[in-house]
């Protein structure tokens, strides 16, 4: 995914943009980011606090 991308993304998902560009750089479409932002945790601002 591209910066405009990421940026988008977080906004239709209402989430940061770190923790948009932590499930981007796991995913090359955007069903694969769905399914990440839906199934896990890991990627939320809660769980990387630095």
């Amino acid at each position: 995914m591209n910066a405009n991308d990421i940026k988008e993304t977080a906004e239709r998902f209402n989430i940061s943009k770190d923790e948009a560009e932590r499930i981007a750089e796991t995913v090359e479409t955007e069903a694969e980011f769905i399914r990440v932002w839906e199934n896990t945790e890991w990627w939320t601002d809660k769980n990387n606090p630095f």
